[in-house]
């Protein structure tokens, strides 16, 4: 029997998501894998979300998925995919892959990202194939939501508008250029599930965090604290900031990811009580 593809722009419809769901929790158990996490079932579903989402069915059957996101609206595109437990070495992966290199030529991508789990030989093997070599490592952090003391908090504020001073703390934490960074800023003040604060001093804002909903967490998508500021628990303030939010909005979860690479900030997350949960590998093309 054919293989039949469909790619559907994000946001994907109700019953498609249904579809993807129990698609993905077969995977799940098969694999004890957490795919709805590696193919951002939440923004699959976003209105806000830019990207799409290739399926691929054998008769009625769905047998393999893949999802790519433009998370900030660059044409930078992170993707990935799952082919079922019980189809797999049927060149299912090489067709959701060609489709997607083809989606991501439609769509103007300046470049891609390929994501999987860590040491998994099949999709590192794949992914070797078709020319991608792995570039760096993050670890996917979690705390349980808490109510803090809000007399800590009020050096924090809302993030309201594009200022030079909020672009100096993105350009030096990360070396984003300014167009980077006043691309970062004006697309988290676009979208409503993102919720942007900064930690002002002296009427100077020295750090800042982002927090971005999903069903039942929280995501810190951006940290990041002038450098001649670290060091002082400010990044501890914002954490537990973070927390406070999450358990306001009845989220039982906040998540993050980090570099392996970067110890400064794992011993951050880690004194603020975030434990691992996984770790994501990022290949791209030489």
């Amino acid at each position: 029997m054919t293989i039949d593809l469909m790619t559907i722009s994000i946001p994907i419809d109700t019953d498609t998501a249904e579809e993807v769901t129990e698609f993905l929790q077969y995977a799940i158990q098969e694999d004890t894998l957490n795919y709805e996490l590696l193919l951002n079932m939440d923004v699959l579903v976003d209105v806000s979300a830019r990207g799409f989402l290739c399926a691929a069915y054998k008769g009625d059957e769905l047998v393999g998925v893949a999802s790519a996101f433009d998370m900030i609206g660059l044409h930078v595109y992170e993707w990935s995919m799952v082919v079922h437990p019980d189809y797999r070495g049927e060149k299912i992966g090489m067709r959701l892959y060609a489709e997607v290199q083809k989606q991501l030529e439609l769509r103007d991508a300046n470049e891609d990202t390929a994501l999987t789990f860590d040491a998994r030989e099949v999709p590192r093997k794949f992914l070797a194939s078709v020319g991608y070599h792995l570039q760096f490592s993050e670890a996917t952090m979690q705390a349980s939501s808490a109510i803090g003391n809000e007399k800590n908090f009020t050096l924090i504020r809302l993030v309201e508008s594009n200022h030079p001073d909020l672009k100096k703390v993105l350009m030096q934490a990360f070396g984003d250029t300014e167009a980077e960074a006043e691309a970062l800023i004006d697309w988290n003040l676009e979208h409503p599930k993102c919720h942007m604060f900064e930690y002002r001093e002296k009427d100077k804002t020295i750090a800042t965090v982002t927090a971005v909903e999903s069903d039942h967490a929280l995501w810190v998508t951006a940290l990041a604290t002038l450098p001649m500021h670290q060091g002082k628990g400010i990044g501890t303030t914002l954490l537990a900031f973070v927390k406070h939010l999450a358990a306001q909005m009845e989220k039982a979860f906040v998540l993050l990811d980090v570099e392996l690479e970067n110890e400064e900030a794992l011993k951050l997350y880690e004194r603020a009580a975030f434990t691992k949960q996984h770790q994501v590998d990022f290949y791209q093309k030489s």
